[in-house]
C-alpha cells in the first residue's frame, strides 16, 4: 500500500522511510526490553531499564515489559500479587505524571 501511495505521489519518499525506521526502532524496542526483562528478571532493573527508553517509544517498551512479566508469570505459575507491580507505578516516573 505505501509503494502504491508512493508511486502515485500521494506521499512523500522521506515519509516512507521515516515509517519504515520508526516500525524497525518499534520492533527493536519490543524485542529488546523482551530480551531484558528474561536476562534479569528483576523488577528495579526492569524500570530502570524503562526510565532510559525514548520517551516517544516508552509506551512499546512499558507493553513489552508487561507481556514479559504475564508470560513469565504463566510459564512458573507464579501470579504475585499486586503489591509486586506497585513500584512500577507508585510514584509515577516523572515523565509519566499527567498533573
Amino acid at each position: 500500500m505505501l509503494i502504491l501511495l508512493l508511486k502515485k505521489g500521494l506521499i512523500q519518499s522521506n515519509s516512507m522511510s521515516s515509517a519504515l525506521e520508526n516500525t524497525e526502532k518499534i520492533k527493536t524496542i519490543f524485542l529488546e526490553t523482551q530480551l531484558f526483562y528474561a536476562k534479569h528478571d528483576d523488577m528495579p532493573a526492569l524500570i530502570e531499564y524503562l526510565e532510559h527508553t525514548e520517551k516517544e517509544f516508552s509506551s512499546i517498551a512499558y507493553e513489552s515489559a508487561s507481556m514479559a512479566i504475564a508470560l513469565n508469570n504463566f510459564e512458573t505459575n507464579t501470579f504475585p500479587t499486586a503489591g509486586v507491580y506497585l513500584p512500577m507505578v507508585q510514584p509515577l516516573p516523572t515523565r509519566h505524571r499527567f498533573l
